[in-house]
């Protein structure tokens, strides 16, 4: 009942395979019977089913091809104020 995600053959995630980070967002979506838009960020391979279910996703500049090519938009990367510019960008604050 294990699922295993790779990191660029860095290393890898072990997650159950009924839960990920789209279920957590399911979670939230239907907590709130859908009145808000949901926003993902993610970089990584463990991040597609997150980035595929959310209404809005965001790659980050450093992230996957993968990822990037997911994405409604791409950010800059994480260390170059890559979460400052997503949030601005999608007028957040």
């Amino acid at each position: 009942h294990l699922t295993f995600t790779n990191f660029l053959h860095l290393g890898g995630e072990i997650t159950h395979s009924e839960y990920n980070k789209a279920t957590a967002i399911q979670f939230v979506k239907n907590y709130y019977e859908e009145e808000y838009k949901t926003v993902a960020m993610g970089d990584s391979e463990n991040d597609l089913p997150m980035l595929e279910y959310a209404d809005i996703s965001v790659a980050m500049g450093n992230g996957v091809k993968e990822v990037k090519e997911k994405a409604d938009y791409v950010t800059d990367k994480i260390d170059n104020d890559g979460l400052y510019k997503a949030f601005k960008y999608l007028k957040l604050f």
